[in-house]
């Protein structure tokens, strides 16, 4: 099989994100800081070149913040991506949401929502598709980072945010999460080399309140100071 590439317009690459498998209208997102976030449309049975025409998603401030992390809904429907300043005052970190289509990506309505943070830095779907979690490396004023959770609104088939679930303290420099297979826990990674910071932490979801996160356990996964920079949980 020969290697098929595509050139991208920014040297400055903060994360890339893939439709599922099987989806209908498949795209490949990559998120560029201050050049925005590259949408490329990708056909997996084309033998010449996977690769469709780029466009790129503009970020909302290109001068003091731009695209740092992104992800896509489990079943194809949305593009998260977060950025450092698409909102103004304190916290302006700002999850941007965008509904998914063969011919365009568009962005919903009341999109960007305040993360309760300076710089999203990691997002993670729900497995199931009813929930969205954003991590934050920095807060202002505070030498940790959070991890803020949002429910999926569906009416109609359009798509929205609802009222942010809980805030909840993560680690110096959160850079992964991810679900693990049985549903019960949400992993995260933290990147800080500091003995303040665990490069493992669990969260557990919250036996009353649907979506909301509790704190569990933490583990380190080597000597300091040696910090985590990725995570993936087996399906």
């Amino acid at each position: 099989r020969s290697v098929q590439t595509v050139s991208l317009p920014n040297i400055n690459l903060n994360g890339l994100a893939a439709s599922p498998a099987n989806s209908t209208n498949p795209y490949v997102f990559v998120a560029m800081g201050v050049g925005g976030t590259e949408v490329i449309p990708f056909d997996a049975a084309s033998t010449a070149n996977p690769f469709g025409t780029l466009a790129n998603i503009k970020a909302k401030n290109q001068t003091s913040g731009g695209a740092s992390a992104l992800a896509v809904d489990p079943t194809n429907r949305l593009l998260y991506v977060g950025e450092v300043a698409a909102l103004t005052g304190t916290q302006t970190g700002g999850l941007r949401v965008f509904t998914i289509s063969a011919t365009s990506i568009n962005e919903v309505t009341g999109s960007p929502y305040k993360t309760a943070g300076t710089g999203p830095s990691a997002i993670l779907p729900s497995v199931d598709g009813n929930y969205v979690y954003v991590a934050n490396k920095a807060v202002s004023g505070s030498a940790t980072g959070n991890i803020t959770g949002y429910p999926i609104n569906v009416s109609g088939g359009v798509y929205s945010l609802g009222t942010l679930i809980n805030t909840i303290t993560a680690g110096t420099s959160t850079v992964g999460l991810a679900e693990e297979s049985t549903g019960t826990h949400v992993l995260a990674v933290n990147a800080s080399n500091s003995n303040s910071s665990p490069d493992l932490a669990t969260f557990t979801f919250d036996a009353t309140t649907p979506g909301k996160l509790d704190a569990g356990a933490t583990a380190a996964t080597g000597t300091d100071p040696a910090g985590a920079t990725a995570i993936v949980a087996v399906p």
